[in-house]
C-alpha cells in the first residue's frame, strides 16, 4: 500500500510472502485457535507463523476447489483435533506451497512423512488422523506370532549393522530468506563405530520452516533408522 520504489534504472526481482493459514478456507476456518502454529522467535530469529499440518490435511480432504470435496462428517474430527493439539504443542508448523503438479494423494503424504503421521479408516468407516509418537506402553500392544494369527514372514527387511542407516541429514527450506537449506549431519555415533562406515541418508522436507526444526526431524528419523 503506497509507494515503495522509484528512480532505479535497475529493479531487483520481486518477491512475495503470502500465508492463509485463516483465510482461504472453503466456509467457516476449523478449529481455528490452532490452525497457525508461531515458531522460530527468539535469539535473533524472525518469528514465523506457520499452518498446522492438521489443519492442511483436513482442507485436503474437505475443500470443495482444489480438495476432495468430502463433508466433515466423512471425517474424525477427534483424531484431527488431537493431532492439531499435539502438534501445536509440539511447535511443528509447516510453510509450504502445493503447486497442483502432483495428485492430491501425493501431497498428503508429503505432510504425513514431515509429521510421521497416518491416515486410514476407522471402524465407523470415517477418516481417522494419527501422529506416530512414543506414547505408548509396550506391554499393551497386541504380540503377534504363530498362536496368536501369524502365518508367516515372506520377507524379511532388517538391515545388518553394516548397511544400515546411521546419519541422517535433512533438507529444509528458509522461508525468510527464500533458500534451500540443509542440516548437519545427525549421527549414531555407536552405530557408526559398530559397522566401521557411515551409512548416511538425505531427507527432503520442504515444508519445514526452521534448521531446530529440521535438527529435530533428522533426529526422529535417524532414531526410526536405529529401532
Amino acid at each position: 500500500n503506497g509507494l515503495v520504489a522509484a528512480n532505479n534504472p535497475y529493479p531487483k526481482p520481486w518477491a512475495v510472502r503470502v500465508r492463509r493459514s485463516l483465510t482461504g478456507w472453503d466456509g467457516p476456518v476449523w478449529y481455528a485457535g490452532k490452525s497457525a502454529i508461531w515458531i522460530g522467535a527468539g535469539a535473533g530469529l524472525s518469528a514465523i507463523k506457520a499452518m498446522n499440518p492438521a489443519h492442511i490435511l483436513y482442507e485436503l480432504y474437505t475443500n470443495r476447489d482444489w480438495g476432495r470435496g468430502m463433508p466433515s462428517a466423512r471425517l474424525d474430527l477427534t483424531s484431527f483435533a488431537a493431532a492439531a493439539d499435539k502438534l501445536y504443542a509440539e511447535g511443528f508448523g509447516l510453510c509450504l506451497t502445493w503447486s497442483r503438479q502432483g495428485s492430491i494423494a501425493e501431497f498428503q503424504q508429503v505432510i504425513l512423512d514431515h509429521i510421521g503421521a497416518a491416515c486410514g479408516t476407522d471402524s465407523n468407516g470415517n477418516i481417522s488422523l494419527k501422529l506416530i509418537r512414543d506414547d505408548y506402553a509396550i506391554e499393551t500392544l497386541p504380540l503377534f506370532d504363530y498362536e496368536t494369527g501369524l502365518l508367516g514372514i515372506d520377507e524379511e527387511q532388517i538391515s545388518t549393522p553394516a548397511t544400515a542407516t546411521n546419519e541422517v541429514i535433512v533438507n529444509w527450506h528458509d522461508p525468510i530468506k527464500d533458500e534451500d537449506r540443509q542440516t548437519a549431519p545427525v549421527q549414531n555415533l555407536g552405530a557408526i563405530q559398530a559397522a566401521g562406515v557411515r551409512n548416511s541418508a538425505t531427507r527432503d522436507y520442504p515444508g519445514l520452516p526452521t534448521a531446530a526444526l529440521a535438527a529435530r526431524i533428522a533426529l526422529r528419523d535417524l532414531r526410526a533408522c536405529s529401532s
